[in-house]
């Protein structure tokens, strides 16, 4: 999985993205929005990648030690060196 440095979205405006993506538009689908979706509730759902908020201390501390230290191009990621 992608840090969060990884993804598209993170340092570019919705419109770069659209450009990039050869797409006509784009939109951000809302957590009540994606939940209402699949037809499960919230406490059904992992929702910690879209929300930051993890089900567990240890991921928890993970997520918040990567988005204080941004990963550098070709860097290995946090938990890939840190068992």
């Amino acid at each position: 999985m992608p840090s969060h440095s990884e993804l598209i979205a993170s340092n570019k405006e919705p419109d770069k993205i659209r450009s990039i993506l050869g797409a006509d538009a784009l939109c951000y689908q809302t957590i009540n929005g994606l939940v209402d979706a699949i037809g499960l509730t919230k406490q059904e759902t992992c929702l910690s990648c879209l929300t930051g908020e993890y089900p567990t201390p240890l991921a928890q501390k993970l997520v918040n030690e990567m988005l204080i230290k941004p990963q550098s191009p070709g860097q290995a990621r946090y938990w890939e060196t840190h068992q």
